[in-house]
């Protein structure tokens, strides 16, 4: 696994689809710096990779209402949530320009990228950030952008992925394609 502060990023060779679902196909290893073959499912919406592929688990909070997990009060939730352990790189789920890296209230450390179109990808409580991704920067989809974290207002290790449509209104990442 990376390590905070290790400046090589994971990159995501092809896609592919199956039966309808996508996949990613071929990774680099970030540590021993040679190809392997990894079939991981990354959602089931065109071109939008899983930003969590190695070490994250099934979603565990999904977009819409619920009962908030720190709270209890009923709240839209306007992403969907993919657990992960610590140190787990966090991959750059489309390429575009990054807009915003810092820390940002209750997401913590968040970035947002913006993508083609006009769409806008948002990825929220990570534990840090890859040397050199900063606003203004560009990032490539498949490269290793931070880490799986708990900052901000977060239960558990986790990644909150939210995504904002050319018209300004957040989208259920699960239902994306840039191709429509």
């Amino acid at each position: 696994m990376a390590r905070h502060g290790d400046e090589t990023p994971g990159r995501i060779f092809a896609l592919g689809a199956l039966s309808g679902v996508f996949y990613a196909l071929l990774f680099m290893n970030i540590l021993g710096g040679s190809s392997e073959k990894v079939k991981v499912p990354t959602f089931n919406a065109g071109f939008l990779a899983n930003p969590v592929p190695l070490g994250g688990g099934e979603v565990s909070s999904g977009f819409g209402w619920r009962a908030d997990p720190i709270s209890g009060f009923r709240d839209f939730h306007n992403g969907i949530d993919i657990p992960c352990s610590g140190n787990v790189p966090v991959y750059a789920p489309v390429g575009g320009r990054v807009l915003q890296a810092g820390y940002k209230g209750k997401g913590g450390r968040e970035i947002l990228i913006r993508a083609r179109g006009g769409w806008h990808v948002g990825l929220s409580h990570l534990a840090g950030f890859r040397k050199g991704v900063r606003p203004g920067s560009r990032v490539n989809q498949g490269e290793m952008i931070g880490w799986c974290g708990e900052s901000g207002y977060a239960k558990g290790l986790h990644v909150h992925f939210t995504l904002h449509g050319p018209d300004g209104r957040v989208k259920d990442p699960h239902d994306f394609n840039m191709n429509e």
